[in-house]
């Protein structure tokens, strides 16, 4: 049991090691002789682009540099992970704000404390004639009509905003356009290869792998695409409500590192670096994918994020919007009452 936790916490300690940038946009205030290091379990999804930030912190020292002793532990799922993260057994996560949202409107004690990624990270990929369908997000989405689509989980944060293009566009879910399970981009392309599936969205790379293996293509880049309030979108730091209140120190040091690894990938004289992380940890070390994703990063996923990580107040509005109109109870979170500060 202590085996399998520490895995998981190890990546909640790495989450809340970036909390704690302070205006100034240094490191946040640690003791030399490491007598104020503070211990935290981050909970990561091994080989997912979004954690490439923890990964770098870890590497390059920034954690340890803020102070902070980070253990990361892999929750296999994202009901265990929000679990993890309500029982108090791991500190953070870094997420797509949906998953938070979905389970504090269930009252559980789960709160955002930075967001790292101001857009969306996902894209739609297809096969075969839908490539050929010319026009903007709407034309695309509209052409879907009569397929299948394929989502990494039912009631998933991809789900949600799969269903909401659909909405936007004109189109019914599960009446127009039938939606499946389809976990991973290897069974995505399988069944793309079989003609079973039609479209498939997932985050960066996924859709850089289906092209590499010849079973599709890239669709829709929702970030570059789609309206606002699916362009935009929260990849916070999640954390446990009760921990955040009376840890400040720890998100401001978490929040710290977080941010500074932001920076040191956007640095042209850290670009090697970053490729052979990425290359290692993300893409089975395909170097030119590698090199893809450091001007995606860059040039997409971290476009939009805010000094100290500030969470965006209308783009959480409309997430929780949107995944209103998906179920989650009118009125069952307040978006102010969700985002957590090491200063309240």
């Amino acid at each position: 049991m202590r085996s399998r936790l520490a895995r998981s916490l190890a990546v909640v300690t790495a989450a809340v090691a970036m909390a704690g940038l302070p205006a100034c946009g240094g490191p946040a205030t640690a003791p030399a002789d490491g007598s104020d290091t503070i211990s935290l379990t981050l909970q990561q999804f091994p080989g997912a682009l979004p954690y490439i930030s923890d990964v770098i912190a870890r590497e390059e020292g920034i954690f340890a540099r803020n102070g902070l002793d980070v253990e990361f532990v892999n929750p296999g799922d994202g009901a265990t992970a929000m679990r993890l993260l309500a029982n108090g057994d791991t500190q953070g996560l870094l997420a797509d704000v949906a998953s938070g949202i979905s389970a504090a409107a269930k009252g559980q004690p789960i709160a955002v404390a930075g967001s790292v990624i101001n857009k969306s990270l996902f894209q739609i990929s297809a096969r075969g004639d839908l490539l050929g369908v010319r026009g903007d997000w709407k034309a695309k989405v509209q052409a879907l009509r009569g397929k299948t689509v394929g989502v990494p989980g039912i009631g998933s944060s991809a789900d949600h905003v799969m269903r909401g293009l659909l909405r936007e566009a004109g189109l019914t879910p599960g009446t127009d356009v039938t939606l499946i399970s389809v976990t991973t981009g290897q069974a995505a392309i399988a069944q793309f290869q079989q003609k079973a599936l039609d479209a498939f969205i997932n985050v960066a790379p996924a859709a850089h792998l289906i092209e590499k293996a010849g079973a599709g293509g890239l669709y829709v880049d929702i970030a570059n695409e789609a309206p606002p309030r699916f362009a935009d979108s929260v990849i916070g730091m999640m954390t446990n409500r009760s921990f955040a209140k009376q840890n400040p120190e720890a998100l401001r040091r978490w929040i710290a590192a977080e941010e500074q690894a932001i920076r040191f990938i956007g640095e042209p004289a850290n670009r090697k670096k970053v490729v052979g992380y990425i290359a290692e940890n993300i893409t089975s070390d395909d170097i030119p994918l590698a090199e893809k994703l450091v001007d995606y990063l860059n040039g997409t996923a971290y476009s939009a994020t805010r000094p100290r990580l500030a969470v965006p107040a209308r783009v959480l509005d409309a997430q929780i919007k949107l995944l209103g109109d998906g179920g989650i109870p009118a009125g069952s979170l307040n978006a102010a009452e969700f985002v957590v500060t090491p200063n309240r």
